[in-house]
């Protein structure tokens, strides 16, 4: 058995794998690092917002601050260049989220109001325009994509506003349904942010400011399951802040200072539901539960303990079940965007 053995720092740009010193408490390890670096090389990512995993373990970077989606191989090497800015065939503009479903890779552009159509290797197939924004990436399940709200992020009064919209895969709108949770009078829509996940024919919701879980069926647009985490142990000891009311974009910074995000991402294979909680302590935690029927049960808290720089906090995660590891998009304050691979401790040997 070894233990405590240091970082190893390898001769490609931009790339790291790491072994460390495991701190109590800490269920998972920090194994591979890559995305930053030389600014000038093709692998340098520069200001991403979501990642994205194909059948090969292939990860798939949208970089904002390049207008381009980036992919890696699982081990960190660079491969190729997905799309430039434009708006044109193929273009998209600096603020957009990545998906993929078999072998497509779908790019959600929320400034130039498009969605567009990629191969995995990066050849243009389609594209189809958007009347509103939507402050949701799309998701997809079967030839059907969903995304959320299409206002103003500060828009109050949504008793009669729909939460989610469907449309085929050319684009042609197929139905809006659902309604925002709780109070719906002046709370502006942003306390109503939240992250989709599909999974046989379900929606799968978690709200960032409301400790609030649903699962919606597709087909039907009824709600299957909800679930409240209020008494989930860990958020116990928090309360919503009461001051939202009104809120404008001068204030909101202000006076959200004291909210509590609960749970932020989710990733749903089979009956497995990965969450990814908010934290003040800047550590990763990611909450793993089992969903049998109309019953959650949590299973486990996955731990990563930070002492890499100044910690800004994760932008969005994927884990891989037949390799039994998390890919994270992370930030750093003054620092570029990485890529992390974390395996779990129980399955490595130091």
């Amino acid at each position: 058995m070894k233990k405590g053995i240091g970082t190893l720092v390898l001769f490609l740009i931009g790339f790291s794998a790491c072994e460390e010193k495991i701190e109590p408490g800490q269920t998972l390890v920090h194994t591979l690092e890559f995305g930053k670096g030389n600014q000038n090389h093709k692998a340098f990512i520069s200001q991403a917002r979501s990642i994205a995993l194909d059948s090969e373990h292939n990860i798939y970077v949208a970089d904002m601050g390049l207008v381009e989606v980036k992919v890696f191989d699982i081990n960190g090497k660079y491969l190729r260049t997905i799309g430039r800015e434009g708006r044109g065939p193929g273009e998209f503009l600096g603020s957009f989220n990545i998906e993929i479903i078999d072998s497509t890779l779908i790019v959600h552009d929320f400034v130039g109001y498009k969605v567009l159509f990629f191969d995995l290797m990066g050849n243009f197939k389609e594209s189809f325009k958007l009347e509103k924004y939507h402050v949701n990436p799309f998701v997809i399940s079967d030839s059907v994509l969903i995304t959320g709200f299409a206002g103003a992020p500060f828009q109050q009064e949504l008793e009669e506003e729909p939460v989610f919209y469907k449309f085929t895969r050319e684009g042609v709108p197929i139905s809006q349904f659902g309604r925002f949770p709780g109070n719906r009078t002046n709370i502006p829509a942003m306390y109503y942010r939240s992250d989709l996940d599909t999974e046989n024919g379900q929606l799968h919701v978690i709200y960032w400011f409301i400790p609030l879980y649903q699962v919606i069926d597709i087909e039907t647009e009824k709600v299957l399951h909800e679930f409240d985490f209020s008494d989930f142990e860990p958020f116990m000891q928090y309360k919503e802040n009461e001051t939202l009311e009104g809120l404008n974009p001068n204030n909101f910074n202000d006076k959200t200072k004291d909210i509590v995000s609960y749970f932020v991402y989710i990733e749903v294979y089979g009956n497995r539901v990965f969450l990814l909680r908010a934290t003040d302590t800047k550590n990763i935690m990611i909450d793993e539960f089992i969903l049998d029927g109309g019953t959650l049960t949590h299973k486990e808290t996955h731990i990563y303990l930070f002492r890499r720089g100044e910690f800004y906090g994760v932008l969005d995660f994927e884990y891989i079940p037949e390799l039994d590891v998390f890919i994270v998009l992370e930030g750093y304050k003054g620092s570029p965007f990485v890529i992390s691979k974390y395996e779990k401790v129980s399955n490595r040997e130091f």
